[in-house]
Protein backbone atom coordinates (compact mmCIF):
# COMPACT_ATOMS: atom_id res chain seq x y z
CA UNK A 1 0.00 0.00 0.00
CA UNK A 2 1.39 3.46 -0.88
CA UNK A 3 2.55 5.48 2.13
CA UNK A 4 -0.09 8.21 1.72
CA UNK A 5 -2.87 5.64 1.44
CA UNK A 6 -1.61 3.85 4.56
CA UNK A 7 -1.76 7.12 6.53
CA UNK A 8 -5.32 7.78 5.31
CA UNK A 9 -6.23 4.28 6.48
CA UNK A 10 -4.98 5.30 9.92
CA UNK A 11 -7.37 8.26 9.88
CA UNK A 12 -10.22 5.96 8.92
CA UNK A 13 -9.37 3.53 11.74
CA UNK A 14 -9.38 6.42 14.23
CA UNK A 15 -12.76 7.71 12.99
CA UNK A 16 -15.83 6.57 15.01
CA UNK A 17 -17.82 6.66 11.76
CA UNK A 18 -15.71 3.85 10.33
CA UNK A 19 -14.56 2.03 13.44
CA UNK A 20 -15.77 1.69 17.03
CA UNK A 21 -13.26 -0.95 18.18
CA UNK A 22 -10.45 0.40 20.36
CA UNK A 23 -8.50 -2.81 19.77
CA UNK A 24 -8.40 -2.10 16.03
CA UNK A 25 -6.85 1.31 16.71
CA UNK A 26 -4.17 -0.38 18.83
CA UNK A 27 -3.58 -3.00 16.15
CA UNK A 28 -3.08 -0.31 13.50
CA UNK A 29 -0.63 1.50 15.79
CA UNK A 30 1.37 -1.75 15.96
CA UNK A 31 1.37 -2.05 12.17
CA UNK A 32 2.35 1.59 11.81
CA UNK A 33 5.65 0.87 13.54
CA UNK A 34 6.33 -2.06 11.20
CA UNK A 35 5.34 -0.24 7.96
CA UNK A 36 6.53 -0.37 5.22
CA UNK A 37 9.04 -3.25 5.47
CA UNK A 38 7.29 -5.39 8.14
CA UNK A 39 10.40 -7.21 9.45
CA UNK A 40 9.80 -10.91 10.06
CA UNK A 41 11.36 -10.76 13.51
CA UNK A 42 8.95 -8.13 14.88
CA UNK A 43 5.85 -8.50 12.66
CA UNK A 44 4.50 -11.57 14.47
CA UNK A 45 1.11 -12.60 15.81
CA UNK A 46 2.56 -12.79 19.31
CA UNK A 47 4.05 -9.27 19.17
CA UNK A 48 0.81 -7.83 17.79
CA UNK A 49 -1.27 -9.58 20.47
CA UNK A 50 0.96 -8.25 23.28
CA UNK A 51 0.73 -4.71 21.91
CA UNK A 52 -3.09 -4.84 21.69
CA UNK A 53 -4.10 -7.01 24.65
CA UNK A 54 -1.16 -6.65 27.05
CA UNK A 55 -0.71 -9.58 29.44
CA UNK A 56 -3.75 -11.57 28.34
CA UNK A 57 -3.04 -15.19 27.35
CA UNK A 58 -2.10 -15.33 23.68
CA UNK A 59 -4.88 -16.25 21.23
CA UNK A 60 -3.88 -16.15 17.57
CA UNK A 61 -7.49 -15.98 16.36
CA UNK A 62 -7.98 -12.57 18.04
CA UNK A 63 -5.33 -11.06 15.77
CA UNK A 64 -6.95 -12.88 12.85
CA UNK A 65 -10.25 -11.13 13.64
CA UNK A 66 -8.53 -7.74 13.76
CA UNK A 67 -6.75 -8.44 10.47
CA UNK A 68 -10.09 -9.27 8.86
CA UNK A 69 -11.72 -6.12 10.29
CA UNK A 70 -8.86 -3.95 9.08
CA UNK A 71 -9.02 -5.46 5.60
CA UNK A 72 -12.76 -4.78 5.34
CA UNK A 73 -12.24 -1.20 6.52
CA UNK A 74 -9.42 -0.70 4.00
CA UNK A 75 -11.58 -2.03 1.17
CA UNK A 76 -14.43 0.28 2.20
CA UNK A 77 -12.11 3.28 2.31
CA UNK A 78 -10.62 2.49 -1.10
CA UNK A 79 -14.11 2.09 -2.61
CA UNK A 80 -15.20 5.46 -1.22
CA UNK A 81 -12.04 7.16 -2.48
CA UNK A 82 -12.52 5.64 -5.92
CA UNK A 83 -16.11 6.91 -6.02
CA UNK A 84 -15.01 10.38 -4.93
CA UNK A 85 -12.57 10.52 -7.84
CA UNK A 86 -15.51 9.86 -10.15
CA UNK A 87 -17.26 13.23 -10.26
CA UNK A 88 -20.62 11.87 -11.41
CA UNK A 89 -21.26 8.59 -9.54
CA UNK A 90 -21.80 10.19 -6.12
CA UNK A 91 -24.34 12.57 -7.64
CA UNK A 92 -26.26 9.67 -9.18
CA UNK A 93 -26.54 8.05 -5.72
CA UNK A 94 -27.74 11.35 -4.25
CA UNK A 95 -30.41 11.67 -6.94
CA UNK A 96 -31.73 8.22 -5.96
CA UNK A 97 -31.97 9.29 -2.33
CA UNK A 98 -33.59 12.67 -3.07
CA UNK A 99 -36.16 10.96 -5.32
CA UNK A 100 -36.98 8.45 -2.56
CA UNK A 101 -37.32 11.25 0.01
CA UNK A 102 -39.34 13.49 -2.35
CA UNK A 103 -36.84 16.34 -2.00
CA UNK A 104 -37.59 18.15 -5.26
CA UNK A 105 -35.40 21.18 -4.65
CA UNK A 106 -32.37 19.07 -3.67
CA UNK A 107 -32.98 16.79 -6.66
CA UNK A 108 -33.13 19.68 -9.15
CA UNK A 109 -29.98 21.30 -7.79
CA UNK A 110 -28.00 18.04 -7.82
CA UNK A 111 -29.30 17.22 -11.31
CA UNK A 112 -28.08 20.57 -12.64
CA UNK A 113 -24.73 20.05 -10.93
CA UNK A 114 -24.42 16.63 -12.55
CA UNK A 115 -25.29 18.05 -15.98
CA UNK A 116 -22.65 20.73 -15.51
CA UNK A 117 -20.02 18.12 -14.64
CA UNK A 118 -20.84 16.09 -17.74
CA UNK A 119 -20.87 19.16 -20.00
CA UNK A 120 -17.39 20.04 -18.74
CA UNK A 121 -16.15 16.48 -19.23
CA UNK A 122 -13.50 16.41 -21.96
CA UNK A 123 -13.78 12.74 -22.91
CA UNK A 124 -16.41 11.21 -25.17
CA UNK A 125 -15.82 7.53 -24.58
CA UNK A 126 -18.47 4.89 -23.90
CA UNK A 127 -18.56 5.81 -20.20
CA UNK A 128 -19.60 9.37 -21.06
CA UNK A 129 -22.77 8.08 -22.73
CA UNK A 130 -23.40 5.64 -19.90
CA UNK A 131 -23.27 8.50 -17.36
CA UNK A 132 -25.67 10.53 -19.50
CA UNK A 133 -27.99 7.54 -19.76
CA UNK A 134 -27.87 7.02 -15.98
CA UNK A 135 -28.63 10.70 -15.39
CA UNK A 136 -31.53 10.74 -17.87
CA UNK A 137 -32.91 7.55 -16.33
CA UNK A 138 -33.07 9.17 -12.89
CA UNK A 139 -34.66 12.25 -14.41
CA UNK A 140 -37.35 10.03 -15.92
CA UNK A 141 -37.99 8.25 -12.60
CA UNK A 142 -38.26 11.61 -10.84
CA UNK A 143 -40.65 12.94 -13.49
CA UNK A 144 -42.80 9.79 -13.29
CA UNK A 145 -43.19 10.23 -9.53
CA UNK A 146 -44.49 13.76 -10.02
CA UNK A 147 -47.58 12.34 -11.79
CA UNK A 148 -47.57 15.30 -14.18
CA UNK A 149 -49.40 15.01 -17.50
CA UNK A 150 -46.98 16.73 -19.85
CA UNK A 151 -44.36 15.78 -22.39
CA UNK A 152 -41.02 14.71 -20.94
CA UNK A 153 -38.08 13.89 -23.19
CA UNK A 154 -35.88 12.33 -20.52
CA UNK A 155 -36.85 8.78 -21.46
CA UNK A 156 -36.04 9.43 -25.14
CA UNK A 157 -32.69 10.98 -24.22
CA UNK A 158 -31.99 8.06 -21.89
CA UNK A 159 -32.53 5.46 -24.57
CA UNK A 160 -30.50 7.46 -27.12
CA UNK A 161 -27.55 7.58 -24.75
CA UNK A 162 -28.04 3.89 -23.93
CA UNK A 163 -27.79 3.11 -27.65
CA UNK A 164 -24.56 5.11 -27.93
CA UNK A 165 -23.08 3.39 -24.87
CA UNK A 166 -24.07 -0.07 -26.09
CA UNK A 167 -22.78 0.36 -29.64
CA UNK A 168 -19.52 1.97 -28.49
CA UNK A 169 -18.82 -0.75 -25.91
CA UNK A 170 -19.96 -3.58 -28.17
CA UNK A 171 -17.78 -2.43 -31.06
CA UNK A 172 -14.81 -1.98 -28.71
CA UNK A 173 -15.09 -5.59 -27.48
CA UNK A 174 -15.67 -6.89 -31.02
CA UNK A 175 -12.41 -5.21 -32.08
CA UNK A 176 -10.55 -6.76 -29.16
CA UNK A 177 -11.96 -10.23 -29.78
CA UNK A 178 -11.21 -10.18 -33.51
CA UNK A 179 -7.70 -8.92 -32.77
CA UNK A 180 -7.10 -11.71 -30.22
CA UNK A 181 -8.24 -14.32 -32.73
CA UNK A 182 -5.36 -13.24 -34.97
CA UNK A 183 -2.87 -13.87 -32.16
CA UNK A 184 -4.11 -16.99 -30.33
CA UNK A 185 -6.44 -19.82 -31.20
CA UNK A 186 -9.80 -18.89 -29.71
CA UNK A 187 -13.41 -19.69 -30.45
CA UNK A 188 -15.18 -16.47 -29.52
CA UNK A 189 -18.89 -16.11 -30.26
CA UNK A 190 -19.31 -12.51 -31.44
CA UNK A 191 -23.08 -12.11 -31.63
CA UNK A 192 -24.76 -9.34 -33.70
CA UNK A 193 -21.47 -7.99 -35.08
CA UNK A 194 -22.57 -7.96 -38.73
CA UNK A 195 -26.04 -6.70 -37.82
CA UNK A 196 -24.61 -3.77 -35.84
CA UNK A 197 -22.23 -2.79 -38.64
CA UNK A 198 -25.09 -2.89 -41.15
CA UNK A 199 -27.36 -0.88 -38.84
CA UNK A 200 -24.72 1.81 -38.29
CA UNK A 201 -23.92 2.15 -41.99
CA UNK A 202 -25.21 5.62 -42.88
CA UNK A 203 -26.86 6.01 -39.46
CA UNK A 204 -26.35 9.39 -37.68
CA UNK A 205 -25.08 7.45 -34.66
CA UNK A 206 -21.97 6.54 -36.67
CA UNK A 207 -20.98 10.22 -36.70
CA UNK A 208 -20.01 9.99 -33.03
CA UNK A 209 -16.18 9.65 -32.95
CA UNK A 210 -16.20 6.67 -30.57
CA UNK A 211 -18.60 4.80 -32.90
CA UNK A 212 -16.82 5.75 -36.13
CA UNK A 213 -13.37 4.83 -34.77
CA UNK A 214 -14.29 1.40 -33.43
CA UNK A 215 -16.44 0.52 -36.45
CA UNK A 216 -13.54 1.45 -38.75
CA UNK A 217 -11.09 -0.63 -36.67
CA UNK A 218 -13.50 -3.56 -36.87
CA UNK A 219 -13.98 -3.22 -40.64
CA UNK A 220 -10.22 -3.04 -41.09
CA UNK A 221 -9.76 -6.23 -39.05
CA UNK A 222 -12.44 -8.05 -41.04
CA UNK A 223 -11.31 -6.75 -44.46
CA UNK A 224 -7.55 -6.13 -44.14
CA UNK A 225 -7.05 -5.76 -47.91
CA UNK A 226 -9.07 -2.54 -47.94
CA UNK A 227 -6.32 -0.08 -47.08
CA UNK A 228 -8.77 2.83 -47.28
CA UNK A 229 -10.06 1.73 -43.88
CA UNK A 230 -6.54 2.09 -42.45
CA UNK A 231 -6.06 5.60 -43.81
CA UNK A 232 -9.56 6.53 -42.65
CA UNK A 233 -8.76 5.22 -39.17
CA UNK A 234 -5.54 7.25 -38.93
CA UNK A 235 -7.44 10.38 -39.95
CA UNK A 236 -10.13 9.71 -37.31
CA UNK A 237 -7.56 9.06 -34.59
CA UNK A 238 -5.53 12.15 -35.40
CA UNK A 239 -8.67 14.29 -35.26
CA UNK A 240 -10.43 12.75 -32.27
CA UNK A 241 -7.97 10.88 -30.03
CA UNK A 242 -8.06 13.80 -27.55
CA UNK A 243 -11.68 12.86 -26.77
CA UNK A 244 -10.63 9.63 -25.04
CA UNK A 245 -8.74 8.74 -21.86
CA UNK A 246 -5.03 8.36 -22.51
CA UNK A 247 -5.02 4.57 -22.07
CA UNK A 248 -7.95 4.10 -24.47
CA UNK A 249 -6.43 6.41 -27.10
CA UNK A 250 -3.21 4.40 -26.84
CA UNK A 251 -5.09 1.11 -27.30
CA UNK A 252 -6.80 2.52 -30.41
CA UNK A 253 -3.46 3.47 -31.93
CA UNK A 254 -1.98 0.08 -30.97
CA UNK A 255 -4.70 -1.67 -32.98
CA UNK A 256 -3.60 0.42 -35.98
CA UNK A 257 0.03 -0.48 -35.18
CA UNK A 258 -0.85 -4.20 -35.12
CA UNK A 259 -2.42 -3.87 -38.57
CA UNK A 260 0.77 -2.26 -39.92
CA UNK A 261 2.90 -5.03 -38.41
CA UNK A 262 0.75 -7.73 -40.02
CA UNK A 263 1.01 -6.00 -43.40
CA UNK A 264 4.80 -5.76 -43.09
CA UNK A 265 5.01 -9.47 -42.23
CA UNK A 266 3.04 -10.15 -45.42
CA UNK A 267 5.73 -8.34 -47.41
CA UNK A 268 3.86 -5.05 -47.89
CA UNK A 269 6.87 -2.72 -47.57
CA UNK A 270 4.72 0.40 -47.92
CA UNK A 271 3.59 -0.04 -44.34
CA UNK A 272 7.12 0.25 -42.99
CA UNK A 273 6.94 4.04 -43.28
CA UNK A 274 3.30 4.03 -42.16
CA UNK A 275 4.26 2.26 -38.95
CA UNK A 276 7.17 4.63 -38.28
CA UNK A 277 4.91 7.64 -38.86
CA UNK A 278 2.27 6.12 -36.57
CA UNK A 279 4.73 5.76 -33.70
CA UNK A 280 5.88 9.36 -34.20
CA UNK A 281 2.27 10.54 -33.99
CA UNK A 282 1.74 8.54 -30.78
CA UNK A 283 4.82 10.18 -29.27
CA UNK A 284 3.66 13.62 -30.38
CA UNK A 285 0.20 13.05 -28.87
CA UNK A 286 1.76 11.66 -25.67
CA UNK A 287 -0.14 8.37 -25.79
CA UNK A 288 3.00 6.23 -25.90
CA UNK A 289 3.54 6.73 -22.15
CA UNK A 290 1.06 5.76 -19.44
CA UNK A 291 1.52 6.57 -15.76
CA UNK A 292 5.00 7.91 -16.62
CA UNK A 293 6.02 4.47 -17.94
CA UNK A 294 6.78 3.28 -21.47
CA UNK A 295 6.48 -0.43 -22.15
CA UNK A 296 9.91 -1.99 -22.86
CA UNK A 297 8.33 -3.85 -25.79
CA UNK A 298 6.91 -0.64 -27.29
CA UNK A 299 10.31 0.98 -26.73
CA UNK A 300 12.00 -1.85 -28.62
CA UNK A 301 9.41 -1.88 -31.42
CA UNK A 302 9.94 1.84 -32.02
CA UNK A 303 13.71 1.34 -32.19
CA UNK A 304 13.32 -1.63 -34.55
CA UNK A 305 11.22 0.33 -37.04
CA UNK A 306 13.09 3.58 -36.38
CA UNK A 307 16.53 2.36 -37.49
CA UNK A 308 15.04 1.44 -40.86
CA UNK A 309 13.64 4.94 -41.37
CA UNK A 310 15.62 7.59 -39.45
CA UNK A 311 18.77 6.63 -37.56
CA UNK A 312 19.35 10.10 -36.05
CA UNK A 313 15.76 10.38 -34.78
CA UNK A 314 15.95 6.88 -33.31
CA UNK A 315 19.15 7.61 -31.41
CA UNK A 316 17.54 10.66 -29.79
CA UNK A 317 14.49 8.53 -28.92
CA UNK A 318 16.59 5.80 -27.26
CA UNK A 319 18.31 8.24 -24.92
CA UNK A 320 15.31 10.49 -24.23
CA UNK A 321 12.73 7.81 -23.49
CA UNK A 322 14.96 5.43 -21.53
CA UNK A 323 14.06 7.47 -18.43
CA UNK A 324 10.44 6.31 -18.79
CA UNK A 325 11.36 2.62 -18.66
CA UNK A 326 10.48 0.80 -15.48
CA UNK A 327 13.51 0.16 -13.27
CA UNK A 328 13.05 -3.62 -13.68
CA UNK A 329 13.65 -3.33 -17.44
CA UNK A 330 15.62 -0.10 -17.87
CA UNK A 331 19.21 -1.37 -18.03
CA UNK A 332 18.55 -4.33 -20.32
CA UNK A 333 16.19 -2.40 -22.62
CA UNK A 334 18.55 0.56 -22.95
CA UNK A 335 21.69 -1.51 -23.57
CA UNK A 336 20.06 -3.88 -26.04
CA UNK A 337 18.30 -1.18 -28.08
CA UNK A 338 21.36 1.05 -28.24
CA UNK A 339 23.36 -1.99 -29.38
CA UNK A 340 20.70 -2.59 -32.04
CA UNK A 341 21.15 0.98 -33.26
CA UNK A 342 24.95 0.61 -33.32
CA UNK A 343 24.55 -2.56 -35.39
CA UNK A 344 22.67 -0.59 -38.07
CA UNK A 345 25.36 2.10 -37.90
CA UNK A 346 27.96 -0.67 -38.45
CA UNK A 347 29.56 0.20 -35.11
CA UNK A 348 29.99 -3.48 -34.38
CA UNK A 349 32.55 -3.21 -31.56
CA UNK A 350 30.35 -0.72 -29.68
CA UNK A 351 27.31 -2.97 -30.21
CA UNK A 352 29.13 -6.04 -28.84
CA UNK A 353 30.35 -4.04 -25.84
CA UNK A 354 26.75 -3.11 -24.95
CA UNK A 355 25.47 -6.64 -25.50
CA UNK A 356 27.97 -7.82 -22.88
CA UNK A 357 26.05 -5.67 -20.38
CA UNK A 358 22.70 -7.32 -21.15
CA UNK A 359 21.65 -9.55 -18.24
CA UNK A 360 21.05 -13.00 -19.69
CA UNK A 361 18.87 -14.10 -16.80
CA UNK A 362 16.01 -12.40 -18.66
CA UNK A 363 14.87 -15.00 -21.23
CA UNK A 364 13.60 -12.45 -23.74
CA UNK A 365 16.76 -10.34 -23.83
CA UNK A 366 18.86 -13.51 -23.72
CA UNK A 367 17.36 -14.60 -27.04
CA UNK A 368 17.33 -11.13 -28.61
CA UNK A 369 20.96 -10.45 -27.67
CA UNK A 370 22.15 -13.83 -29.02
CA UNK A 371 20.28 -13.28 -32.30
CA UNK A 372 21.74 -9.80 -32.72
CA UNK A 373 25.22 -11.11 -31.94
CA UNK A 374 24.85 -13.74 -34.68
CA UNK A 375 24.02 -10.95 -37.14
CA UNK A 376 27.08 -9.01 -35.98
CA UNK A 377 29.39 -12.05 -36.38
CA UNK A 378 28.01 -12.58 -39.88
CA UNK A 379 28.59 -8.93 -40.78
CA UNK A 380 32.21 -8.97 -39.60
CA UNK A 381 32.77 -12.42 -41.15
CA UNK A 382 33.59 -14.18 -37.89
CA UNK A 383 32.53 -17.61 -39.11
CA UNK A 384 34.00 -19.53 -36.18
CA UNK A 385 32.32 -17.32 -33.55
CA UNK A 386 29.02 -17.45 -35.45
CA UNK A 387 29.12 -21.23 -35.62
CA UNK A 388 29.89 -21.59 -31.91
CA UNK A 389 27.19 -19.11 -30.87
CA UNK A 390 24.63 -20.70 -33.20
CA UNK A 391 25.23 -24.09 -31.61
CA UNK A 392 25.05 -22.81 -28.02
CA UNK A 393 21.90 -20.82 -28.88
CA UNK A 394 20.32 -23.93 -30.40
CA UNK A 395 21.04 -25.97 -27.25
CA UNK A 396 19.71 -23.17 -25.03
CA UNK A 397 16.42 -23.03 -26.94
CA UNK A 398 15.87 -26.79 -26.87
CA UNK A 399 16.56 -27.03 -23.14
CA UNK A 400 14.57 -23.96 -22.12
CA UNK A 401 11.08 -24.82 -20.86
CA UNK A 402 9.83 -21.22 -20.57
CA UNK A 403 10.04 -20.16 -24.23
CA UNK A 404 6.95 -21.13 -26.25
CA UNK A 405 7.32 -23.69 -29.01
CA UNK A 406 6.25 -21.12 -31.60
CA UNK A 407 8.98 -18.70 -30.49
CA UNK A 408 11.55 -21.51 -30.43
CA UNK A 409 10.69 -22.38 -34.03
CA UNK A 410 11.19 -18.76 -35.13
CA UNK A 411 14.66 -18.59 -33.54
CA UNK A 412 15.71 -22.10 -34.62
CA UNK A 413 14.84 -21.32 -38.24
CA UNK A 414 16.86 -18.11 -37.96
CA UNK A 415 19.87 -20.06 -36.65
CA UNK A 416 19.53 -22.69 -39.38
CA UNK A 417 19.34 -20.21 -42.25
CA UNK A 418 22.11 -17.97 -40.91
CA UNK A 419 24.41 -20.96 -40.48
CA UNK A 420 23.74 -22.05 -44.08
CA UNK A 421 24.18 -18.54 -45.47
CA UNK A 422 27.47 -18.11 -43.64
CA UNK A 423 28.88 -21.28 -45.25
CA UNK A 424 27.88 -20.41 -48.85
CA UNK A 425 30.61 -18.81 -50.98
CA UNK A 426 29.83 -15.34 -52.27
CA UNK A 427 28.66 -15.49 -55.90
CA UNK A 428 27.40 -19.08 -55.73
CA UNK A 429 24.10 -17.84 -57.12
CA UNK A 430 22.52 -21.24 -57.69
CA UNK A 431 22.87 -22.27 -54.04
CA UNK A 432 22.02 -18.78 -52.80
CA UNK A 433 18.86 -18.64 -54.91
CA UNK A 434 17.76 -22.01 -53.54
CA UNK A 435 18.28 -20.73 -49.98
CA UNK A 436 16.45 -17.50 -50.84
CA UNK A 437 13.38 -19.39 -52.00
CA UNK A 438 13.51 -21.61 -48.90
CA UNK A 439 13.66 -18.62 -46.52
CA UNK A 440 10.93 -16.78 -48.42
CA UNK A 441 8.63 -19.81 -48.20
CA UNK A 442 9.15 -20.15 -44.43
CA UNK A 443 6.86 -17.86 -42.43
CA UNK A 444 8.29 -18.46 -38.96
CA UNK A 445 11.77 -16.94 -39.25
CA UNK A 446 13.29 -14.30 -36.99
CA UNK A 447 14.41 -11.27 -39.08
CA UNK A 448 13.42 -12.95 -42.33
CA UNK A 449 13.57 -9.75 -44.42
CA UNK A 450 17.11 -9.02 -43.22
CA UNK A 451 18.24 -12.56 -44.13
CA UNK A 452 16.69 -12.23 -47.60
CA UNK A 453 18.51 -8.95 -48.16
CA UNK A 454 21.80 -10.49 -47.05
CA UNK A 455 21.29 -13.39 -49.47
CA UNK A 456 20.71 -10.95 -52.33
CA UNK A 457 23.81 -8.96 -51.32
CA UNK A 458 25.89 -12.15 -51.58
CA UNK A 459 24.73 -12.93 -55.11
CA UNK A 460 27.10 -11.67 -57.79
CA UNK A 461 25.61 -10.06 -60.89
CA UNK A 462 22.09 -11.22 -60.01
CA UNK A 463 19.58 -9.37 -62.20
CA UNK A 464 16.54 -11.49 -61.49
CA UNK A 465 13.66 -9.82 -59.63
CA UNK A 466 13.67 -11.34 -56.18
Amino acid sequence: MPKKTFHRLGSAVASPYFNKKKELIQFFEFLKVQFPNFPETSSTYEAAFKHVFGKRPFEKKEIGYLMSDLMKLAERMLSIEQMEEDAITDKLYLLDIFTEWHLDKAFNKTFKDAQKVLNQHTTRDANYFYWNYSLNLRENVFFHRQKMHKVDLSIQTAIDNLDLFYFAQKLKYCCEMVNRQKVVASDYQINLMDEILNYLDGNPLSEQPVISIYSTILKLSLEPTKEEYFHGLISLLNNHSHLFPQNEARDMYILAVNYCVRQIHKGNDNFDKNLFSLYQIMIEKNVIIYNDIISPWTYMNIVTIGVRNDIAWTEVFIHKYSEYLHDNFKENAYNYNLAYLYFYQQRYDDAMCLLNKVVYSDVFYNCEARALLIRIYYSIEETGLLSALAESFRIYLRRNKIITENRKTIYLNFIKFMSRLDRIIKGDNKVLLKLYEKVKATEQVYNRDWILNEIKAKMKGATMDL
